[in-house]
């Protein structure tokens, strides 16, 4: 919540990785924030891919990607690896 209200400015678009209750909270802050919210939306129990982060960043470029580390309504740890790659990249 914290880098969300200090990095994002209205009309920014944010994607964010939907795998639980805490990604979804994300998207609605951006909202609330005046931001433009993209979700990756996985099934519950799913992570969300690096193909699925690759296809969102190149589809909306996006300022920010948040994603939740440890979705603990779902009970799954998003792997991180790769992700400042793809992020530096795009």
């Amino acid at each position: 919540e914290a880098a969300l209200v200090n990095i994002l400015e209205p009309g920014d678009t944010v994607v964010v990785g939907k795998t639980g209750i805490w990604g979804a909270r994300a998207a609605d802050l951006v909202v609330r924030l005046g931001g433009v919210a993209q979700t990756i939306d996985k099934p519950l129990g799913q992570v969300v891919t690096l193909p699925d982060v690759v296809d969102s960043l190149q589809k909306h470029r996006p300022k920010i990607l948040f994603l939740v580390h440890s979705e603990s309504s779902t009970g799954i740890m998003q792997p991180l690896e790769g992700i400042g790659e793809i992020c530096r990249r795009y």
